[in-house]
């Protein structure tokens, strides 16, 4: 709804269909910007790869830096976002 409200002001005259689009795309954008690091976590203790979520978070952390957790983040966005819209 923010993403929305901001771009029917900025952009008056654009359609109200592409607007509900685009805003739906910068929404999973932003939320798939705060899921995909506990989906990470939660995966590779599912996986067995770490016995608690302080282990996982320090082995990711440890292995791979910021960017491991978002190890598949494009590839969830490429998944989710055709759904959004």
């Amino acid at each position: 709804e923010i993403y929305k409200e901001a771009l029917l002001k900025r952009f008056s005259t654009t359609p109200p269909a592409l607007i509900y689009a685009l805003s739906a795309v910068l929404g999973d954008v932003t939320g798939s910007g705060w899921l995909c690091p506990s989906e990470v976590v939660k995966q590779q203790m599912q996986a067995g790869m770490y016995p608690s979520t302080l282990k996982a978070v320090q082995g990711i952390w440890n292995k791979r830096g910021f960017s491991g957790f978002y190890q598949g983040y494009l590839g969830g966005l490429a998944r989710d976002v055709p759904f959004r819209v």
